[in-house]
């Protein structure tokens, strides 16, 4: 059985993998791996950190040790970082296929 501290981030790969597969052929990289790519993606980075922060500190959520890695930034699990930049590349690969030209 899958330790449970891997278990989230095992999944959160797993669906990237998924759109990836589906969306290959769809996605232009060239247009996706762009400067201002990078620059929305860092942005929306630290909005969704500094919102889970502000959701710590109110008590909001939580992400106990057991549940997650040990490894953390700011107080946040290293797979919360990895799950926001995955959704965000989910997201860009999905709108690529289903963008209107």
């Amino acid at each position: 059985m899958l330790d449970k501290q891997l278990s989230y981030i095992v999944f959160e790969v797993a669906a990237f993998i998924t759109i990836s597969l589906v969306s290959f052929g769809f996605v232009r990289w060239s247009k996706v791996f762009s400067i201002r790519f990078f620059s929305i993606v860092g942005l929306l980075l630290f909005l969704f950190v500094l919102i889970d922060l502000f959701a710590l500190k109110l008590n909001l959520w939580s992400f106990p040790l057991e549940g997650s890695l040990s490894i953390r930034i700011l107080g946040l699990p290293i797979e919360e970082y990895i799950l926001l930049l995955l959704h965000m590349a989910g997201c860009i690969m999905l709108m690529e296929i289903f963008q209107n030209d």
